[in-house]
C-alpha cells in the first residue's frame, strides 16, 4: 500500500492548522465587543495568550471603505469633444487640398490650446 498519501495528508493538516492559529489573533480583535470598538488594549485582554500577537491590519475598504463621488464637466467634455472634431475636419480638408474654409472650434472658459 503507498504510503505517500500520509505525507501529504499530514502537511495539508499542518498548513491548516498552522492558518488557523495565524487567523485566531485577527478574528477575536476584529469580534465587535461592546462599546470597546477595536482598541489594542482590549485585544490584549481578550486575546488568547497562545496566539500569536499581531493581527490583520485591514485596507481602507475593509475599515468602513470611502467614499467617493465621479462627476463629468459635461459643457467642458462636449466643448473638448467640438474642438477635437474640427481639428479632424480642418486636417481633413487640408488632405484633400480644400481651399478657403476656416473651422474653428470653441476653445473658451480655460480651455487649454
Amino acid at each position: 500500500m503507498d504510503r505517500a498519501w500520509y505525507w501529504k495528508a499530514g502537511l495539508i493538516l499542518a498548513v491548516a492548522v498552522s492558518s488557523i492559529w495565524a487567523l485566531v489573533p485577527s478574528v477575536t480583535y476584529f469580534r465587535p465587543a461592546a462599546r470597546s470598538g477595536n482598541d489594542s488594549t482590549v485585544f490584549e485582554k481578550r486575546g488568547p495568550k497562545w496566539a500569536p500577537a499581531k493581527h490583520l491590519n485591514l485596507g481602507l475598504d475593509l475599515q468602513g471603505g470611502i467614499h467617493l463621488v465621479m462627476d463629468v464637466e459635461v459643457d467642458r467634455a462636449v466643448r473638448e469633444k467640438a474642438v477635437r472634431r474640427a481639428e479632424e475636419i480642418a486636417a481633413e480638408m487640408d488632405r484633400k487640398g480644400i481651399k478657403g474654409v476656416d473651422v474653428k472650434g470653441d476653445r473658451k472658459r480655460g480651455s487649454s490650446p
